[in-house]
């Protein structure tokens, strides 16, 4: 366990962009850095696996609205051009700190049963343990499948027709949701406004 409180705060750093405790970062890295010298076993992960897949839907944004309120607004939308899903917060195209903005070649929605957990502030509880639905966009199509994995040693294992999905060579993300059926996820023909952004939640 490698914790930026209690026992490895070097592995981590913070920018000054963002406000804590949103602005802890990591990398690859330092993760290896500081658990080797703690000597922790490190286990090669098998990647996805590459390849086509047949089927799918056309799609160009996505929605995930994480909070609609007007204290906390939060969504995160991503728009496929150029072959890539760029990734928009609140209307805004999200960046690194380098000002690099942020795409990912593949993007898996999982949900997974969440609830609100109260202690000294407001946080939500994920299960990723067990199975669920999923969506996988894949070189600006969709395709509607589950999610698996049965313990915390286990990999995720992600299908399609009964039958593992494959994924384009490059960045995945996973974005973990509580509620699949409140994403949406449309072509642009089909799509009547721009991505959501904070002016358009407070009016």
């Amino acid at each position: 366990d490698l914790d930026e409180i209690y026992n490895s705060g070097a592995a981590f750093y913070r920018t000054k962009d963002r406000k804590p405790p949103h602005n802890l970062y990591t990398t690859t890295e330092l993760m290896l850095k500081h658990a080797n010298s703690k000597k922790y076993p490190i286990k090669s992960l098998e990647g996805l696996p590459i390849g086509e897949v047949s089927g799918g839907n056309k799609v160009d944004i996505i929605d995930i609205p994480y909070s609609k309120k007007s204290s906390y607004y939060h969504v995160v939308t991503y728009m496929f051009e150029d072959g890539k899903f760029w990734r928009y917060v609140n209307g805004k195209a999200f960046e690194t700190d380098q000002k690099v903005k942020i795409f990912a070649d593949n993007l898996i929605l999982m949900e997974t049963p969440t609830r609100t957990v109260v202690k000294e502030e407001v946080q939500s509880e994920m299960n990723v343990f067990g199975s669920g639905k999923a969506i996988f966009f894949i070189n600006g199509l969709y395709y509607e499948g589950t999610w698996e994995k049965a313990k915390a040693a286990d990999p995720f294992t992600f299908q399609y027709n009964g039958e593992p999905i494959k994924f384009k060579e490059g960045k995945t993300w996973i974005q973990v949701v509580p509620n699949i059926s409140e994403v949406t996820y449309k072509a642009k023909e089909a799509v009547a406004s721009p991505p959501a952004s904070a002016a358009t939640a407070s009016k």
